[in-house]
């Protein structure tokens, strides 16, 4: 039942933006009618609609919301995948297809346990909220929900992405349980110039300025910051392994050598996994400027990715990009460059940390552990900070306590959620299945069922 929904649901184009999450959310609302399941459709916008299902009786509280969004991000270029990006095709062993990881096996799991425990259970505390918008800035999703209908959603727990899933680290295998995330903070760089006729240079442009201030980045190691998530993380992996690693993942936790510990990461992905966890991180997504041939441009700008650690404020960030810019450039023998910069942040939501001693969160870290055990996957639970941002941002800032947990089983070279938001998106079959098996005795668990 449940690869089917994922099937059905990866079908849909409900790209971001637009959205369009409309036919999804009714096609979800048609299973859960046949199913007899209770829900509430509320949106800002017809064509923007949430759901949110219930098995609670009324005046119940529910243990778990169980929540999940249908939107995606857009494809840039379709040409470039190996099967059309919404036909749902099934090949290699894999259900290809934009969202399977981010993350609509997230809500066909939801939607297949809520109609399972319907038909064996009836009324059960639980909840679950399909969303709309979490690729943008969640105004008509999760932020539009805890504000305007929190009593729909309110809940002890929250299970959403990301965690639970299987991370081989020095020989052994960890199941991350995300206990926070990073703020997502959109940056823009503004470069002013010399401008003029572009057959006669003269000056410094400003699509040279931001060249340079954009090199400066990819050059330097840049705004460590270690949280009481990550740090956990790195403590308890180094618990674990065995030397070198346990001196690495220990190093890593030092500001004095933590550059240098990265370096010895010979994987260039976890390498990049790891530095995202411990390092306020800038990427560069956008770039515009000039608008003739032959004309040097005044101005251009860039718009920056930025995530930033609970602990970072973006007042805090915004000053130390400026230090950052000036000493780099100086540095680098174009001091006179930092007079042409100007940094402007654009917006963004903080990023937040629950304690990963909470007893529920304790309770789904043993359940998540023992499931995979008997599973025959053996491995240790670890607390996680999520380098990205989802909706569990607007839980937190709601009062409630949000948990990353979805698991799934990634195979030896899979490229895992490397894959989230790339060409060829893409989630093994066999590691939905065991991941579903292990999801539903976690959801078990919290609510006291065998």
């Amino acid at each position: 039942m449940a690869l089917s929904f994922l099937q059905k649901l990866l079908q849909f184009d409900t790209s971001n933006p637009p959205g369009d999450e409309q036919e999804a959310i009714q096609w979800i609302a048609a299973e859960l009618d046949k199913a007899r399941i209770s829900y509430e459709i509320v949106g800002l916008e017809e064509s923007r609609p949430n759901l949110i299902a219930t098995l609670t009786d009324p005046g119940e509280r529910a243990i778990a919301l169980l929540s999940s969004h249908v939107d995606v991000v857009p494809v840039e270029e379709p040409s470039s995948w190996k099967v059309p990006p919404f036909s749902a095709r099934e090949a290699d062993g894999c259900l290809w297809g934009r969202g399977a990881l981010d993350m609509k096996y997230k809500t066909a799991y939801d939607l297949a346990l809520f109609c399972h425990f319907k038909k064996h259970y009836g009324k059960l505390p639980l909840k679950a909220a399909f969303l709309a918008d979490e690729e943008a800035d969640a105004t008509h999703g999760s932020q539009f929900v805890v504000s305007e209908h929190r009593a729909l959603v309110d809940a002890d727990v929250v299970l959403n992405e990301v965690g639970g899933f299987n991370l081989p680290i020095a020989g052994k295998t960890f199941f991350p349980i995300q206990v926070g995330e990073k703020g997502s903070f959109h940056y823009r760089l503004h470069a002013h110039g010399t401008p003029g006729h572009a057959s006669i240079p003269y000056g410094t442009s400003s699509i040279q300025a931001l060249a340079r201030a954009l090199t400066c980045i990819e050059d330097n190691f840049f705004g460590y910051s270690l949280c009481d998530a990550a740090k956990q993380f790195l403590d308890k992996i180094a618990q674990s392994v065995e030397q070198p690693a346990k001196q690495l993942f220990t190093a890593l936790g030092n500001p004095a050598s933590a550059e240098q510990a990265l370096s010895l990461i010979d994987d260039a992905q976890l390498r990049a996994q790891i530095r995202a966890m411990i390092c306020n991180t800038i990427a560069a997504t956008r770039i515009s400027g000039g608008f003739k041939l032959n004309v040097l441009p005044e101005a251009a700008f860039c718009d920056l990715d930025c995530r930033l650690s609970p602990a970072t404020s973006s007042a805090d960030f915004t000053a130390l990009l400026q230090q950052f810019f000036e000493r780099a450039l100086e540095i680098g023998g174009h001091r006179e460059l930092a007079a042409q910069l100007q940094i402007e942040c654009v917006r963004g939501t903080p990023g937040y940390e629950v304690s990963s001693t909470h007893p529920l969160i304790t309770q789904i870290a043993d359940r998540t552990q023992s499931a995979w055990e008997e599973l025959g996957v053996f491995g240790r639970s670890v607390p996680m900070l999520l380098p990205a941002s989802s909706d569990n941002a607007h839980y937190a800032a709601a009062g409630m306590l949000p948990v990353g947990c979805a698991p799934l089983f990634f195979p030896p070279d899979f490229p895992g959620f490397a894959l989230a938001h790339s060409v060829n998106e893409r989630i093994p079959v066999d590691g939905f299945k065991r991941g579903l098996a292990v999801y539903s005795r976690i959801v078990a668990a919290l609510l006291g069922m065998p």
